[in-house]
């Protein structure tokens, strides 16, 4: 009976660590957007359209492998909800490229790192979820953070691409309280009519004609890694642990977006953006924390 016990044990601790990596590997590719935006250095909208094309392409691919001759009929049984979700991510999309083109990725990602809090607000106003005294207390810290990092900035540009951060955030958050709320919606096919989207929203603005192939590489690493093989990673790992531990590791994306840009182009944030960051930071770690589950000695 004891040896049955230790081998389950193995088995769901084995899940467990393969879902933590997945989660963490799905961050790590996540946090390479605000790089290959530099990289492209195209406007918004072109970047937005040619990001998404080679991101729908590969989800498309993700959803056969998943569906197989059914992935038509999945895709025009989208719904209602499904269209809901997919609108929702795809402005959260949209304000994300945005916000990279307008101000530095440490400001973005600081802004974002907020963003349990705001799933806690919408889930608290919309499904009635309780607040915990924690939560007051990580979420007043993380104001002052994000009220300090936006007393930093220089110019108006920066007050833009932090508004534009916060309506990624909020947008996204709205987002996982409706998946939430309506769990039978097929995240794969939302995510395929998200890029749809945003290639329809983005195709009038973008710049016509081909990108150089040095931009266009930028674009589809950054749609088919930090996109495609990115959600794929995560939806794998984010069944095999409890969400908190699954947030706490996207952490990973806010610390490590900023460091590859400051490697590869040496934008470094502000000392403000850097205490605000920490504070905001610090508040979400001490909140996801509290939310672990507890393990039985």
């Amino acid at each position: 009976m004891s040896a049955m016990r230790e081998g389950r044990f193995a088995v769901v601790s084995g899940s467990a660590r393969s879902g933590a990596l997945f989660v963490a590997g799905a961050a790590f590719l996540w946090s390479g957007g605000g790089l290959f935006v530099r990289m492209a250095g195209l406007d918004a909208w072109t970047t937005t359209f040619w990001r998404s094309l080679f991101a729908l392409l590969s989800l498309l691919v993700v959803a056969f492998m998943q569906q197989g001759r059914a992935t038509p009929l999945k895709l025009a049984r989208i719904g209602m909800q499904g269209c809901i979700s997919a609108a929702l991510t795809t402005t959260s999309t949209i304000a994300y490229i945005f916000a990279l083109r307008l101000t530095t990725v440490a400001n973005v990602m600081t802004v974002y790192a907020a963003m349990p809090f705001l799933v806690t607000i919408v889930a608290y106003f919309w499904l009635g979820e309780r607040v915990s005294k924690r939560f007051i207390g990580a979420g007043l810290i993380a104001m002052a953070g994000i009220s300090i990092m936006a007393g930093g900035a220089s110019s108006l540009r920066d007050i833009q691409g932090l508004a534009m951060s916060f309506l990624m955030t909020l947008t996204f958050a709205l987002l996982l309280v409706h998946a939430r709320r309506y769990p039978a919606v097929d995240m794969t096919v939302a995510n395929v009519f998200t890029n749809l989207f945003c290639v329809l929203v983005a195709f009038p603005f973008a710049r016509h004609g081909l990108p150089s192939p040095h931009a266009l590489m930028a674009c589809a690493l950054f749609g088919v890694f930090s996109s495609g093989v990115a959600y794929t990673l995560f939806l794998v790992g984010g069944r095999l642990i409890p969400s908190a531990e699954a947030a706490l590791l996207s952490l990973l994306d806010v610390a490590l977006g900023p460091l590859w840009v400051w490697l590869v182009y040496d934008e470094r944030p502000g000392r403000q953006v850097l205490m605000g960051g920490g504070l905001v930071v610090g508040a979400v770690v001490f909140h996801l924390v509290g939310k672990l589950p507890r393990r039985k000695s």
